[in-house]
């Protein structure tokens, strides 16, 4: 009875190591969203003072994810890391005696929105032939969010802060939970190399500050298998 518990356990290990692989995916793409631009929007901050907001458009930023997967038969389980960046400008203005006369009133400066996401993911693959597959799935995770330069983030930045604020200094990142849906068409170069194409729905909880809450994105990758 040993012997064959033994043997049992080593063919076990056998079949996990042949049907289990682990692989690493690097992909770059886009993110297909619009924050819209906001021009000459004037409003009143928190103590009756008129102000003024401009900002740039932020529009489909670049994409980054890099992919840890490991595979059981057909099913693929993995920790994706990704994220977007772009830069805008905004300028942003109060309009008080003082401020005018000391010529310190407006502020302009260029921020990054700059988001980033972990997500564990579940994929199904379909072998369609020649190396190429398909795989479907999806999963959930985290998303953190920087504020956009809004007439709301400026508003209750300047609480109690003379007015003004400093973008580096007074950001605080959203942590929101996120749902993601997968779809991916791979072709197997060799048993090591691949290449991929994907796309991703993504819907987040609401932020505060303009986050987009929905959106796709897609890429290319390239991927080493272990």
């Amino acid at each position: 009875m040993k012997k064959f518990n033994l043997f049992f356990a080593s063919l076990l290990l056998t079949a996990t190591v042949s049907f289990s692989q682990f692989s690493i995916n690097a992909g770059i793409g886009k993110d297909f969203y619009t924050i819209p631009a906001v021009e000459n929007n004037y409003f009143t901050l928190w103590d009756g003072t008129p102000a003024l907001l401009d900002r740039e458009e932020i529009s489909n930023p670049l994409y980054f994810n890099l992919q840890l997967e490991y595979k059981s038969g057909n099913f693929l389980y993995g920790l994706h890391l990704a994220g977007a960046y772009q830069k805008y400008k905004f300028s942003y203005s109060y309009f008080t005696l003082p401020a005018l006369l000391s010529g310190e009133e407006k502020t302009e400066d260029e921020v990054p929105w700059a988001r980033a996401e972990i997500n564990a993911i579940v994929l199904y693959e379909i072998e369609i032939g020649g190396g190429l597959s398909v795989l479907l799935g999806g999963g959930g995770g985290l998303q953190i969010m920087p504020p956009i330069v809004s007439e709301k983030f400026i508003f209750e930045t300047t609480l109690n802060k003379l007015l003004t604020f400093d973008f580096s200094d007074d950001i605080e990142m959203e942590y929101l939970p996120n749902g993601k849906a997968v779809a991916r068409l791979k072709y197997q170069i060799t048993n090591t190399f691949s290449l991929a194409a994907e796309a991703d729905y993504l819907f987040v909880s609401a932020g505060k500050y303009e986050q987009p809450s929905s959106f796709v994105n897609a890429a290319v990758f390239a991927g080493v298998r272990f």
